[in-house]
């Protein structure tokens, strides 16, 4: 019985400190052990993940979680400040004042 006691103590505290370097990549919920080596806020699989949190060289304040009945949200991962840009995004459609009279799709004059 000792020499189990022993061995739990030496076994335990290892395993312990193995947990918690593993977590859930904050974008697409896998398993794995990279943290960002900048905020240690978020856990990440692969170099593309981590390059969509660390934008413009600033790690963004979220991470992307499932909520059962809704799907996909963003769910923050640290204080975020007020007026603080959390996400940019590229539009989809971009239309300038002299094309207003033109369909978008196949830059026709409408009449």
């Amino acid at each position: 019985l000792i020499l189990l006691d022993s061995l739990l103590q030496e076994k335990i505290p290892s395993f312990i400190g193995k947990m918690e370097n593993i977590g859930k990549c904050f974008l697409c919920d896998k398993e794995c052990d990279d943290k960002c080596p900048h905020c240690e806020d978020v856990f990440s699989c692969s170099d593309d993940h981590l390059q969509v949190h660390r934008k413009d060289k600033k790690c963004l304040p979220w991470v992307v979680k499932f909520q059962e009945g809704v799907g996909r949200i963003l769910v923050a991962s640290r204080d975020i400040l007020p007026f603080e840009l959390i996400m940019k995004d590229d539009p989809l459609v971009i239309v300038q004042d002299n094309m207003r009279d033109l369909c978008v799709n196949c830059q026709h004059k409408i009449e």
